[in-house]
């Protein structure tokens, strides 16, 4: 059996194709185990759709997987449609949009299935229902198809619990070189899956739950070491919740001190700010970690208690403080439109974010995804300025555009925080990477639509790379 994985270009203030797709990477290397053939696109590196026909023309796939990114879903919705019309096979969606969405994403579009939640049982098990011509549709937890004209959605798939189990992402079998951060000869990792605590805006949890599933230390270090003799040495850590145990956090930073590996890890997704200690944080940086950012989210403590983030601003300063005097660079992520959220509440995270000792900071324009305390929220109390549909797609995170607004927290009023949280974030951001140059550069990139253009460049084209690294200072 063939499968051939399209990864669709993702249209928005995206900087492009960056690394290999860590979720496909998973799906790609439990399919080879399983001796099933696998090809994989990635439309963000330049393809247009008739090279994607030539190739399903060419390796006559018997299952064509797309995954999809909310902020590109209408366009997503498209292309499926197109390799509809010219492939031959079913075509399988999944994704986090589709663990929100469910059976709306085949109302549609004209997939002819969508895997919720964890995919990589769910895969296997509808290649083995398709290999064998078998109706056990019904049997296959995760699985959302199509009888005649009636959508069915089976239970959810059980959690992976030892993700120890899988094989490691089968990042091989991408066009590696083609990257953005081949250059900087870097990889994603996740050390855990799942994430325990409520946020009411985080969508996680529809996806891969609640509860907190760890790699062990000794299976993290024989990914690294695996990618190591490779030629790979930087390494991004993207789990939800890292140091969530602490232990085991510090355990891995041990192994890779005992194993002497000569590696620079980043944990940019972020970490707990309330599950460090300065143990942990001499740890990461003597095992290689350059660079950490925290998810605090709001510098109002009302705010963190609605958005039920379990943490304190008194325990992030102490944090922020160890981090400092540890020496490991790292940023702090705020969001400016949480639930019950003022002008003045807003406007206290933009004063709190310019006094911490941050390397930088980063705002982000909330956006709600269905399926979501915040979502409901919204729904009941405020006013949509733009529907879901229009604001996944055509907004991102990073802009100055509100999406919805609330009696207690109009549009004028956020345009005007966060104009001023984003003036912010461009202005740390160059100071950190740039030092003394950021004060030439600062009034050619204030500007909203130039620094992300500015950012497209460095982050996705080699030639800004190149040119990034040579500038940067951090």
């Amino acid at each position: 059996m063939k499968i051939l994985f399209v990864i669709p270009k993702i249209f928005a203030n995206y900087p492009g194709a960056l690394n290999p797709h860590l979720g496909v990477g998973y799906l790609t290397a439990v399919l080879l185990r399983n001796q099933i053939n696998v090809k994989i696109i990635d439309m963000q590196l330049g393809y247009k759709f008739e090279h994607l026909s030539k190739v399903i023309h060419g390796y006559k796939p018997d299952l064509i997987g797309v995954t999809m990114f909310s902020f590109s879903f209408i366009e997503t919705y498209k292309l499926i449609d197109r390799i509809k019309s010219v492939a031959k096979c079913p075509v399988v969606v999944g994704g986090c949009h589709v663990s929100s969405f469910r059976k709306t994403v085949l109302e549609d579009c004209k997939a002819d299935f969508a895997v919720h939640g964890e995919g990589e049982r769910t895969i296997i098990r509808l290649c083995k229902a398709l290999n064998k011509k078998k109706k056990t549709l019904r049997e296959i937890d995760g699985l959302i198809y199509r009888i005649g004209n009636k959508i069915i959605e089976n239970k959810p798939a059980k959690l992976i619990e030892n993700l120890d189990e899988l094989p490691f992402p089968a990042y091989e079998k991408f066009e590696l070189k083609k990257y953005s951060y081949y250059i900087d000869k870097r990889l994603p990792i996740t050390t855990s899956r799942g994430c325990p605590f409520l946020c009411v805006y985080c969508s996680a949890n529809l996806t891969v739950g609640r509860g907190f599933r760890p790699r062990s230390p000794e299976n993290v270090l024989a990914e690294i070491e695996h990618w190591c003799k490779i030629g790979f040495k930087v390494f991004e850590f993207v789990d939800d919740c890292f140091n969530f145990d602490m232990a085991r956090a510090k355990r891995i930073c041990d192994l890779i001190i005992e194993r002497k590996l000569k590696i620079e890890w980043r944990c940019g997704n972020g970490i707990r700010a309330d599950r460090v200690d300065e143990g942990l944080l001499k740890k990461m940086k003597k095992a290689g970690c350059t660079f950490t950012s925290y998810g605090l989210e709001s510098g109002n403590p009302e705010v963190l208690k609605e958005m039920k983030k379990a943490i304190t601003l008194k325990k992030a300063v102490e944090t922020f403080k160890l981090t400092k005097k540890v020496g490991l660079t790292f940023a702090v992520n705020f969001i400016i439109g949480h639930k019950n959220e003022t002008y003045e509440k807003a406007m206290d995270s933009v004063r709190f974010a310019s006094k911490i000792p941050a390397d930088y900071v980063n705002f982000h324009n909330m956006m709600p995804y269905p399926g979501t305390e915040l979502y409901d929220y919204i729904k009941r109390n405020g006013r949509f300025i733009l529907p879901a549909a229009r604001y996944l797609t055509d907004t991102a995170t990073k802009v100055e555009r509100p999406v919805f607004e609330t009696p207690e927290f109009n549009l004028e009023e956020r345009e005007r925080v966060l104009k001023k949280a984003m003036a912010l974030t461009r202005k740390t951001h160059l100071r950190c990477r740039l030092g003394l140059l950021s004060s030439i550069l600062w009034p050619l990139v204030k500007n909203e639509k130039v620094w992300h253009l500015s950012r497209r460049f460095v982050m996705g084209t080699t030639i800004g790379r190149k040119a990034f690294n040579l500038l940067r200072v951090s």
